[in-house]
């Protein structure tokens, strides 16, 4: 849930600041008040993606370690790296350092999702084929469930 609230408090900046999502948005949602509406819905995008994300890790692995490898490997490198290098970028130059910030933060955050959640599938007992399988289905569906929502 934290990470829902950073999107939120990232979101609130944004909109605070009058900032429009450089690509359209996919949802009906005219693009000066995307953020702020955004700020409204991010946790529950956040919820839903890791909900998903549980039942897809017990599917693939059937570990009582679901919620920890869904939870931490994921949402740990996305706050720390992409939400969190997002407000450091945008405090110290604005939205349009954030922008160009954003083609190095957000790889290095998928890369962590990667990584984290491989080695906490590995020490759930799996074979490192599985875990790294489950680390990119988990991408996968975060990418699903936030493409139409989060911009």
């Amino acid at each position: 849930m934290l990470e829902g609230l950073a999107w939120s408090t990232l979101s609130m900046l944004l909109a605070a600041h009058d900032h429009a999502p450089s690509g359209p948005p996919l949802i009906p949602i005219s693009p000066e008040d995307y953020y702020a509406a955004q700020a409204w819905f991010a946790p529950f995008v956040v919820l839903v993606a890791f909900a998903l994300q549980v039942l897809l890790v017990r599917a693939i692995l059937a570990t009582e370690s679901a919620v920890t490898i869904a939870g931490l490997g994921v949402s740990v490198p996305i706050l720390v790296l992409w939400v969190c290098g997002d407000l450091v970028a945008f405090g110290l130059g604005g939205f349009e350092t954030m922008q160009s910030a954003t083609r190095f933060i957000v790889p290095l955050a998928l890369l962590g999702v990667l990584t984290l959640v491989a080695i906490l599938a590995k020490r759930s007992g799996t074979t490192t084929a599985r875990a790294l399988g489950t680390a990119v289905a988990l991408l996968l569906v975060r990418g699903v469930v936030f493409a139409p929502f989060m911009r």
